[in-house]
């Protein structure tokens, strides 16, 4: 059996754990960071502190000031000790600092001190930055009952810093100073009491709104502003309203105006929104881009109807601006009245109305708009075009259809313009029947809406349409629309089906025009019809075929490309030849069983002119390849490629450093030896040196 303790006994335990307990208590307080002074000494050093010297011992001090916030004993203490440092006599930047820390760690306790700085041309600022930050009724006395002893910027900065405490107790002292005769004070206390806010604030603010000069007139105009949008904030509309229409009713500018206008809005809305329109018509431009601004933003209901119901009564330039910002709206509510205004007398106002149409029309805007384009002066033709073209809901593409049929030939042509720009598929049928209707301007411009809206069905009529025309312009557009709708066809091999089909048929233009879709298509069975052609006897033709085998859209061409490089009975279909057949090494990049580097061999020992061999290089230059690397070294031989083979040299050798650095360096270090040409040395060595290696000193022999 246990024997009980005695009293003694645990009375040591207590005591045991009591120490080990104050033993971690000063392990987890806080340690002074590496290199800072203790609280003691960073004091002491505080108080002879100038700039430039270390700063060892204020950001210990700030450290203690942090770290004291859980602590109110110790805040304290650290308060008196800064309070002590102000009336000590302690450097003024020792000062200004505690007067910074007292911004953080002041009290009621600090005021006395902080207040007898006020007059302090040094620490004035620091001393009021402290006495804004600090809580409580006494910091407030303090800067209100020295405005009576200080002038100058001192008294203007008590000013702000009480309208930075917003404490309404300063307001009656505020007031008195809005007739100072210190014009900087005056509107200093208009602004702090604007801040303030509340009814004795406002009361003054109508004062001197009166009778006040006018730079503090317009100083208590922004306060009164100020002072509403607060009365907005604590849901107080009806005292926010009183102080906005005083503004709005006023001789002020367009600035506050147009603020006081949105406030308006913001306190009564609906009713306030013929205000507006009557700010619109102002001659003050401030106040028309605050109406035109709140005309787009205001989100009370009913405000579009409202607004637009007023258009008729405005005068042109009142209307442009409202029709901009009714487009911005975006709201059909507006439409009726704006479709209207496209008929204007005032230019302006026609313009905006048919721009504004791209937001807010519909199938009805369709017949006025193509007029428009057909007819209008330019800017308002162009203006009719994009709004036509951007025309949103379903029955648009209808409407237009069916406007063709009783169109004029120009709205005909602008309706066709529009349709394909806006990709209608439905209307194939219809473009295709003007396309060989009897107006030609309205042919081609069906032509041209067919590119971009036929889709693969209509390929066959295309082509049809393309071996009958007999007008090279129409043709060369057919041929464009022939080759999108073709290439909209899903299978590869079928795409070139409707130009093969024709081709049989075609003479002249008409056969040349064909072997170029062919070409712009693509695919196996065109490139062997194309490739017939090259027998051909007509010489246009044949020259068409050469470069559509060229441009192949594929690598599948080089083949017949390399044949016709070494041996086309003609030079240029040769040089054509060789230049294609680079292109389609470019294409073959990255291929599987492609070989760019020999095709660019090949190339390089088939041309005979420096343009086809400067290409071939610097198609090299883009390649990570050893051959290349090698290739290009080859050329360095040719005075006339010299500057073209070091670029690819130099570039290819960046590209190995990853896989065969030392091949690489030791290329451009014979390029750097060799090379006669300064510059080209110079690119050598910069290549060589970010491969991380040391620049060659040797001079080239």
């Amino acid at each position: 059996m246990r024997r009980p303790r005695s009293g003694r006994c645990r009375a040591s335990a207590f005591c045991a754990r009591l120490a080990a307990a104050l033993a971690w208590l000063f392990a987890m307080a806080p340690a002074a960071a590496p290199g800072e002074p203790a609280a003691d000494d960073a004091f002491r050093q505080l108080a002879s502190y100038r700039f430039g010297q270390s700063r060892a011992a204020l950001d210990a001090v700030a450290r203690l000031v942090r770290e004291s916030h859980a602590d109110p004993a110790e805040r304290r203490r650290l308060e008196d000790r800064l309070v002590a440092l102000l009336g000590s006599e302690a450097t003024q930047e020792a000062k200004a600092f505690a007067c910074r820390q007292l911004a953080v760690a002041g009290s009621s306790r600090s005021v006395g001190a902080l207040a007898g700085l006020l007059g302090d041309e040094g620490l004035s600022s620091m001393a009021r930055y402290a006495l804004e930050r600090i809580p409580g009724p006494e910091a407030t006395a303090a800067l209100r009952d020295a405005l009576g002893r200080l002038s100058g910027p001192a008294r203007l900065g008590a000013v702000n810093s009480l309208g930075e405490r917003k404490d309404p107790s300063a307001a009656a002292a505020l007031a008195r100073l809005l007739s100072d005769p210190d014009k900087a004070v005056a509107c200093a206390a208009a602004a702090a009491l604007g801040r303030i806010g509340g009814s004795e604030a406002v009361h003054a603010l109508a004062r001197a709104l009166k009778g006040a000069e006018p730079a503090v007139r317009a100083a208590a105009a922004h306060a009164s502003l100020e002072c509403a949008e607060a009365f907005l904030a604590r849901s107080r509309p009806s005292e926010a309203a009183g102080l906005y229409q005083g503004l709005w009713a006023g001789n002020f500018g367009g600035l506050v105006r147009g603020s006081a206008l949105r406030g308006l809005l913001a306190a009564k809305g609906r009713e306030a929104l013929p205000l507006v329109t009557e700010a619109l018509g102002s001659d003050d431009p401030e106040l028309r881009a605050a109406a035109a601004l709140a005309a787009r933003e205001t989100q009370i209901p009913g405000a579009t109807e409202v607004l637009a119901s007023r258009l008729p009564s405005l005068k042109p330039p009142a209307q442009a601006l409202l029709v901009a910002a009714l487009a911005e709206r975006g709201d059909p509510g507006a439409r009726g009245q704006v479709l209207a205004l496209v008929k204007s007398p005032a230019p302006e106002v026609r313009l905006e109305a048919i721009r504004a149409l791209a937001t807010l029309g519909d199938a009805s805007a369709v017949a006025p708009l193509a007029e428009l384009a057909a007819s209008a002066p330019p800017a308002e033709r162009d203006a009719a075009r994009a709004s036509l073209d951007r025309l949103r809901g379903q029955d648009v593409d209808r409407a237009m259809l069916e406007r063709l049929a009783a169109a004029t030939a120009p709205v005909k042509a602008e309706l066709a313009r529009s349709l394909g720009e806006r990709r209608c598929a439905a209307a194939t049928d219809a473009l295709l029947e003007l396309a060989t209707g009897a107006e030609p301007a309205v042919r081609l411009q069906a032509l041209k809406a067919l590119a971009l809206a036929a889709d693969g069905a209509a390929a066959p009529r295309l082509a049809e349409l393309l071996v009958r025309t007999t007008v090279d312009a129409e043709r060369a557009e057919a041929e464009k629309a022939l080759v999108a709708a073709s290439r909209r066809i899903a299978d590869p091999e079928s795409r070139a089906s409707a130009a093969l089909a024709a081709l049989p048929r075609a003479t002249g233009s008409a056969r040349e025009s064909l072997v170029r879709a062919l070409g712009a298509i693509g695919g196996s069975k065109a490139l062997q019809a194309v490739r017939g052609e090259l027998a051909g006897s007509d010489a246009r033709v044949q020259d068409a075929a050469v470069r559509a085998i060229a441009e192949w859209p594929d690598p599948s061409a080089q083949g017949l490309l390399l044949e016709l490089a070494r041996g086309a009975q003609k030079e240029t279909h040769r040089v054509i030849a060789l230049r294609g057949y680079l292109r389609a090494a470019e294409l073959a990049r990255g291929r599987p069983g492609s070989d760019p580097v020999a095709m660019y061999r090949e190339a390089l020992s088939l041309a005979s002119r420096a343009e086809e061999k400067r290409l071939a290089l610097a198609g090299l230059a883009g390649l990570a390849d050893l051959r290349a690397l090698e290739l290009a070294e080859s050329a360095l031989a040719d005075e006339e490629l010299r500057a073209e083979a070091a670029a690819a040299v130099v570039n290819i050798a960046k590209a190995l450093d990853g896989s065969h650095r030392a091949e690489a360096r030791a290329a451009l270090e014979r390029l750097i030896r060799t090379a006669p040409e300064p510059s080209i040395r110079k690119k050598a060595e910069e290549a060589l040196a970010s491969l991380g290696a040391k620049p060659l000193k040797e001079e080239p022999q």
